[in-house]
């Protein structure tokens, strides 16, 4: 269930058809006793908040319990191109899965080598609540600085639209208004435009490609 994208207790608990009580305790054992799974919270959340949601650990299980698993039948029968079509009809989805710890590293290096806006030593994460999700939360509690990062898979959705809605979007946040300082981002697959990349520096935009943050460090 988690491999196919449900993520919060109430959604696997409908998935699988059992009471949400009795599902926490399975979720409970793959975390701790099996390290399986991990319950991930959203930026400020406390530990008791119900906003977690949990994730396959290993990219390589999500892989197999999203396409391969549900699809034995298929492929033992020989039918790989109808699994295929499928995979490639759903990668994007998938790749928004395997992409979180490839940013959150990038952007690691990025700060340790002074090309992320914030001075001190920042924290990593993700927001999601009622108000809005932030695909990238980084904050320097020390200096009051947030770094607010929208990440595409498409770099065609990279227009002045976008950036206005996730300004709006980060305004409705009301952890977000206690900082001095907040820089905007936004991470992409593929190199950015000529234009684009002019349109981000005009609007006042952070940006970076993980195809340039690969091509530099290798």
């Amino acid at each position: 269930m988690i491999a196919r994208g449900k993520t919060r207790l109430t959604e696997i608990a409908s998935a699988m058809k059992i009471e949400a009580s009795k599902v926490s305790v399975y979720l409970n054992r793959l975390e701790k006793n099996f390290e399986f799974i991990e319950r991930r919270l959203p930026f400020f959340a406390k530990p008791e908040s119900n906003l977690g949601r949990y994730y396959l650990k290993d990219i390589t299980l999500t892989f197999w319990f999203r396409y391969v698993y549900p699809n034995f039948s298929y492929i033992e029968a020989g039918a790989k191109e109808v699994v295929i079509k499928q995979i490639i009809s759903d990668f994007s989805t998938y790749q928004g899965f395997i992409i979180e710890p490839m940013v959150q590293q990038m952007l690691i290096q990025e700060w340790d080598q002074g090309r992320l806006p914030l001075k001190g030593m920042p924290q990593f994460g993700r927001y999601w609540g009622k108000e809005a999700e932030i695909d990238i939360v980084v904050h320097d509690e020390k200096n009051k600085q947030l770094f607010l990062g929208e990440v595409k898979l498409n770099k065609k959705r990279v227009n002045k639209s976008l950036l206005v809605d996730f300004k709006q979007k980060a305004a409705k946040v009301k952890e977000f208004k206690h900082y001095k300082e907040i820089r905007f981002g936004v991470i992409t697959l593929e190199k950015l435009s000529h234009e684009q990349q002019k349109l981000l520096k005009k609007q006042g935009f952070w940006f970076m490609s993980l195809e340039d943050w690969a091509n530099n460090t290798r």
